[in-house]
């Protein structure tokens, strides 16, 4: 509540509340659903929200397109790993892009036995859980988005590559420190532990040492690389950052001084999106494609 960007960013007009518990005996449960980040839908592009309602989990990401395109199964896939579960209720409402997605995910993990489940049409509380789970990762994008603009000084357009990455790191942030009532967080119930990895703020640029890749070691190299700090890899713990090149993954990290930390010479060159890490020029997020008309 001391925070201006919390503040200004993440008060509920009116109080919503969370689902309640699950029977100990039930089968655990993953709800996803689409949603969308602008001032009106069609003028952004969906984004992915899931969450393990159990251990309260989250994990979000924009998309291409809605359906089951590689991406977008590769995410929801990672998910259920993530989770944990060999058995589980997977929640949906009934559009059937999103239907169809499931049915990819559950193909593609062929050892996972999913229970499917879609809501009623129109019933908006028959999938609160994920609702509440959205709502929240919007208020920390939005937080996140209006930190960075004023640490950069200068407006991030809803195209940006840095924005493409805003929701992942906003759900992982939730699974990492976000406090239950039951006094521990997410990655706690999942794991046990606390998350104690060290991080820098979104945005931040740091110098960070890449992980290698396979070939001799070459010691007339640098060791540390210069990028943008956008996030962790919430099973293998690697940094993910955003550089002229590309995303790059790196194993730690080393600060650079208040003046350079959000100096950006490079702004313009950083590249990388969430479906593709490595383009060869600086690609935006894209805008949907106009909806035709129906014949006659």
């Amino acid at each position: 509540n001391w925070c201006w960007h919390c503040v200004r960013n993440r008060a509920d007009v009116n109080a919503h509340f969370d689902a309640p518990a699950e029977p100990a005996n039930a089968l655990p449960t993953i709800s996803l659903d689409y949603y969308f980040m602008g001032a009106e839908d069609e003028d952004t592009i969906p984004m992915l929200a899931i969450k393990d309602r159990r251990q309260k989990l989250l994990w979000s990401t924009p998309l291409e397109a809605k359906g089951a395109n590689s991406h977008a199964v590769n995410e929801l896939a990672h998910a259920v790993r993530e989770a944990g579960y060999r058995r589980l209720t997977f929640k949906s409402d009934q559009e059937a892009s999103i239907i169809t997605l499931k049915h990819a995910c559950k193909a593609a993990l062929v050892d996972v036995e999913f229970l499917m489940q879609e809501n009623p049409v129109d019933d908006h509380k028959a999938n609160g859980d994920i609702e509440v789970g959205i709502r929240e990762i919007k208020k920390v994008i939005r937080v996140m988005k209006s930190t960075l603009e004023a640490k950069l000084k200068r407006k991030i357009a809803p195209s940006d590559p840095l924005i493409a990455w805003m929701p992942r790191h906003a759900a992982f942030l939730m699974s990492r420190y976000k406090v239950g009532e039951d006094g521990r967080t997410p990655n706690e119930r999942r794991t046990g532990k606390r998350w104690r990895r060290p991080l820098v703020q979104y945005g931040e640029r740091i110098l960070f040492r890449p992980v290698r890749r396979k070939g001799k070691k070459n010691d007339l190299e640098a060791k540390l690389t210069e990028g943008h700090y956008i996030g962790t890899n919430s099973r293998t713990s690697e940094l993910m950052v955003m550089t002229t090149s590309g995303i790059m993954r790196g194993t730690s990290f080393n600060r650079l001084g208040p003046q350079e930390r959000w100096s950006t010479p490079d702004y313009e060159e950083l590249r990388g999106l969430p479906w593709r890490w490595r383009p060869e020029a600086r690609e935006l997020l894209p805008q949907p494609m106009p909806v035709p008309a129906p014949a006659g």
